[in-house]
């Protein structure tokens, strides 16, 4: 997806990713649909999960967005 997409409405146009900062990428993440799902309907404990995704991101925000590692292992497999 370039730069300028929009990923449903979520990414502004002309950012890197999912907001210019914490706040932006918490929203961002609170509204991914398989988190949305885990959220709904426990009040107290999305709370807690929202401000601890808010904390960890605050904690990788950069003057240009919020940055967090990340590793993939790609595998494959073949039948002989």
């Amino acid at each position: 997806m370039g730069r300028d997409e929009n990923r449903g409405g979520r990414v502004r146009r002309g950012s890197r990713g999912p907001g210019a900062n914490w706040d932006d990428a918490t929203t961002f993440w609170a509204q991914i649909p398989a988190i949305d799902a885990l959220l709904s309907g426990a009040e107290a404990a999305a709370a807690q999960a929202i401000d601890a995704v808010s904390e960890a991101f605050a904690a990788h925000e950069r003057p240009d967005g919020v940055w967090l590692g990340s590793a993939a292992w790609l595998v494959t497999a073949s039948r002989p």
